[in-house]
């Protein structure tokens, strides 16, 4: 079975979409982390959280307050 065309396996390839779209909520929405969780397909906001840490390197609550931060300053 071969992989995507970015290089990636299919369940990585999926993984990354799934957080891009994260991220565009976290910044351009005021939902919680909650419903970010379940419009990437999560049923639950602390199994996100752990995915979402994984691809990105920080929480999504501690990505948002950054991204706030960087956007003031």
């Amino acid at each position: 079975m071969g992989g995507t065309t970015s290089g990636l396996s299919p369940h990585a390839f999926i993984m990354e979409e799934r957080m891009k779209t994260a991220r565009a909520l976290l910044l351009e929405t005021d939902l919680q982390v909650a419903e970010v969780a379940r419009r990437v397909g999560y049923a639950r906001a602390s199994a996100f959280s752990v995915a979402f840490r994984s691809i990105v390197g920080t929480t999504p609550s501690d990505f948002r307050v950054e991204a706030l931060q960087s956007d003031v300053t």
